[in-house]
C-alpha cells in the first residue's frame, strides 16, 4: 500500500469514527441535531451531551490513542522487536503504583487532579530507567531481549502491589484506582484535558523533531555508531521522551495495554517507510483504534460499565499471541 492511499483511506475511516462517536451514545444524535449544535440552533440538552459529555471523552481517546500508539512504535524501535509496548515493559505499572501511593498518603482535595500527573510522570521515569540498567549489557549497550524480559518481570510485580497499597483508603480513590487498572477513560472532562493535552503536544513535537535519529536506530549497532549516532545518548533519550508520554497518557485513559502493540506493528505493515512517515501513520491508528472501542462500549454496552480498556484487551490480547507465534517460526 502507498503512503498516499494509506492516509486517504485512514484519515476517512478517522473521520468517519469521529462523526459516528459524536452521533452514538446514551442519547443520540442524528447528522440534523449534530449540524444545529455545530450551527448555534440546538437545545441546552443537546449542547450538554456534544460538549460537556461527547467533545471531552472523543478528545480523550484521541489523545491517548495517538500517544499510547506512538509509545509503541518508539519502544519496538528501542528494542527492534514488534511486541513491545508500554503496558507489557511495565512503564504503565510504574506510573500507576506512584498514583496508588498518592492516591493513598495524600488527603484528597482539588489540588489531586494536578498532582497526579507529576506522581505518574515519576513513577514511568523510575521504571523505565531501572529495566534500561537491567538491561544493559558492556559498554552501555542494550540487549532487546533482556529488556523484554525485565520489563514483563517488572510489569507483573508493580501490578500487582498497586491493589495491596490503596486497599485501606476511602471508597472515592479505591473506586478511582480501580477504575484506572481496568483502564476507563479517566480524563474525560476540559480540566483534566486542558492540564495534560498541551504537555502532549509537546511531546509529539519534540518527538517527531528527532524522527531521523530515531531512524538510525533501526539500523545495526556498527553500521549507526559510523555514522556518528551517540547508540547511548540516543536510546536514553528515547527512552525519557517515551516514559514522560505515557506516563502523562495514563491519567487520562487509564491503564490501557495493547494500543501501542497494534498501532506500532500495523503501521509496519502498511507503511515500512521512516519514522517521518510512520509517527503520524502509528499516531493515526493509535487513536482510530482507542475511538472505536469506546465508541462500542458507549453505544451497544450501556448499563454494564464495560471499561474501554477491556475491550481494546480483547482485541489486542490475540493480536499479542500471534505475533508472539509468529516471532518463534
Amino acid at each position: 500500500m502507498t503512503k498516499k492511499r494509506f492516509f486517504l483511506i485512514t484519515g476517512s475511516l478517522f473521520i468517519v469514527s469521529v462523526v459516528l462517536a459524536l452521533a452514538l451514545g446514551n442519547a443520540k444524535l442524528d447528522l440534523v441535531e449534530l449540524w444545529d449544535v455545530m450551527t448555534g440552533q440546538a437545545t441546552p440538552a443537546q449542547n450538554f451531551v456534544l460538549f460537556e459529555l461527547r467533545m471531552p471523552r472523543i478528545l480523550a481517546c484521541l489523545l491517548a490513542g495517538a500517544s499510547l500508539g506512538l509509545s509503541g512504535l518508539l519502544l519496538q524501535t528501542l528494542t527492534q522487536n514488534p511486541l513491545a509496548d508500554s503496558g507489557t515493559l511495565g512503564i504503565n505499572a510504574g506510573a500507576g503504583l506512584l498514583i496508588a501511593f498518592a492516591l493513598r498518603y495524600l488527603p484528597q482535595g482539588s489540588y489531586m487532579s494536578q498532582v497526579l500527573p507529576l506522581f505518574a510522570v515519576i513513577g514511568g521515569l523510575l521504571v523505565s530507567g531501572l529495566i534500561y540498567h537491567l538491561a544493559k549489557k558492556q559498554q552501555s549497550t542494550l540487549d532487546p531481549i533482556k529488556f523484554i524480559i525485565t520489563g514483563v518481570t517488572l510489569s507483573a510485580i508493580l501490578s500487582t502491589s498497586i491493589l495491596p497499597v490503596v486497599g485501606h483508603v476511602e471508597q472515592a480513590k479505591l473506586t478511582y484506582m480501580l477504575d484506572w487498572l481496568s483502564g476507563k477513560i479517566m480524563g474525560d472532562n476540559w480540566t483534566s484535558l486542558s492540564l495534560v493535552a498541551p504537555l502532549l503536544l509537546i511531546l509529539w513535537g519534540l518527538i517527531y523533531y528527532r524522527s531521523r535519529i530515531f531512524d538510525l536506530l533501526t539500523l545495526a549497532e556498527e553500521s549507526s555508531l559510523a555514522l556518528g549516532l551517540d547508540l547511548r545518548k540516543a536510546r536514553r533519550d528515547l527512552l525519557i521522551l517515551t516514559s514522560l508520554l505515557v506516563s502523562l497518557t495514563v491519567i487520562i485513559a487509564g491503564n490501557i495495554v495493547f494500543i501501542g502493540l497494534l498501532a506500532g506493528h500495523m503501521s509496519q505493515l502498511f507503511v515500512p517507510a521512516g519514522h517521518r512517515v510512520r509517527i503520524p501513520a502509528t499516531m493515526l491508528l493509535g487513536a482510530l483504534i482507542l475511538l472505536v472501542a469506546d465508541t462500542l462500549t458507549r453505544t451497544f454496552l450501556i448499563g454494564n460499565t464495560l471499561p474501554t480498556g477491556i475491550v481494546v484487551s480483547v482485541i489486542g490480547a490475540p493480536y499479542f499471541l500471534f505475533l508472539m507465534k509468529k516471532a518463534q517460526r
